[in-house]
């Protein structure tokens, strides 16, 4: 950054970069943060900006700035086609900040499906950013990641690995595999073989499929 406060006579290239460097301090596009508060229903949280902003005095001190905590940031889940994804986001996890361009207050308040007038002027503001979970440092990094294969699960808990035709299912620290084909054809023989009498009230009768056979499905069944 260009130190004016060190001459007394700039040169115009010196200017025009202190006015550069000035414009870019302000100007914010992506930080790490950390969630303070989440509201499902909504699906807004309010998210502390973790990395501080060095700035520098025209004596040529240097200082960094703390940013505070945004509130009601909007939080991306994937979502397309009428399906989503929604995971229980907590106070300590950890997200990527995406700063808008503009100003995104009227946005949020229409269908989304149109253009809308920003009503402000403001752009890389802070105020527009919105929160991508899933952002971690090297020590937060995933633990059970599984190398050419997808995992939905908990960390340390119950997981389901798919890998090309095969599925695992891990519960209790045990791994069950089978073909994604075989698991299928067993949920759907647990369901036409599930019941319920006829009277208003009772118990549903006992499936004849036991469940354990969802933990034992043969590997042999192949998709085609």
């Amino acid at each position: 950054m260009t130190r004016l406060g060190q001459t007394r006579t700039p040169t115009m290239a010196e200017l025009l970069q202190a006015a550069v460097d000035q414009g870019l301090a302000s100007t914010h596009v992506a930080l790490p943060g950390v969630v303070t508060k989440y509201n499902a229903a909504t699906q807004r949280a309010d998210v502390k900006p973790t990395v501080k902003l060095p700035f520098v005095n025209d004596d040529g001190s240097e200082g960094v700035d703390v940013l505070p905590v945004l509130p009601e940031v909007p939080v991306l889940w994937p979502r397309a086609g009428g399906y989503f994804i929604h995971l229980p986001l907590a106070a300590g996890d950890t997200v990527l900040l995406l700063v808008c361009e503009r100003s995104i207050d009227e946005w949020g308040l229409s269908s989304g499906k149109v253009d809308v007038d920003p009503k402000d002027l403001r752009k890389h503001d802070l105020s527009d950013a919105i929160a991508i979970p899933g952002l971690a440092t090297v020590p937060g990094a995933l633990k059970e990641v599984l190398t050419g294969g997808a995992v939905f699960g908990k960390e340390k808990g119950a997981q389901v690995r798919m890998k090309d035709t095969t599925v695992e299912v891990v519960t209790g620290g045990a791994v069950s595999a089978r073909t994604f084909v075989a698991v299928v054809d067993l949920l759907v023989k647990q369901f036409n073989a599930h019941t319920h009498p006829t009277a208003a009230v009772g118990v549903p009768s006992a499936p004849t499929v036991p469940w354990t056979e969802l933990m034992i499905a043969s590997t042999n069944l192949k998709a085609d």
